[in-house]
């Protein structure tokens, strides 16, 4: 608390009117553009279509985690009529260097919109 008489409308008339706000630019989230740039490297990666119902039977086995159980039914659930699923796999190149994937990806109007990776090197 103050002892000054000053109103508001003092201050105003004496510093000015402050200048409009204006939002700064927050940079993207890292962790997002490198997801971005992953499902862009994908989309040259695929290999061949897979029928979507028929992933869970192929995928699961007596030892399937419930963990990637999960992600196979978060992965499934996405999926739209207008997604087709494909198989990937990262060039031979990335597997030399320890950095391969494989997996399954749904791709809507030429775009991949979700993986699920199924092998890591």
């Amino acid at each position: 608390m103050s002892d000054s008489d000053l109103t508001d409308d003092d201050i105003v008339d004496c510093i000015g009117d402050p200048p409009p706000f204006t939002p700064i630019d927050v940079p993207p989230d890292p962790n997002a553009v490198a997801h971005a740039d992953f499902l862009r490297r994908v989309a040259g990666w695929l290999e061949r279509r897979v029928d979507l119902s028929q992933l869970r039977r192929e995928l699961t086995t007596p030892d399937s985690l419930p963990e990637f159980l999960a992600e196979l039914d978060a992965f499934v659930s996405s999926a739209t009529p207008a997604h087709q699923c494909w198989a990937f796999s990262s060039p031979q190149s990335d597997w030399d260097r320890m950095a391969g994937r494989s997996g399954f990806a749904l791709v809507a109007d030429g775009d991949v919109t979700n993986v699920l990776v199924t092998l890591l090197s």
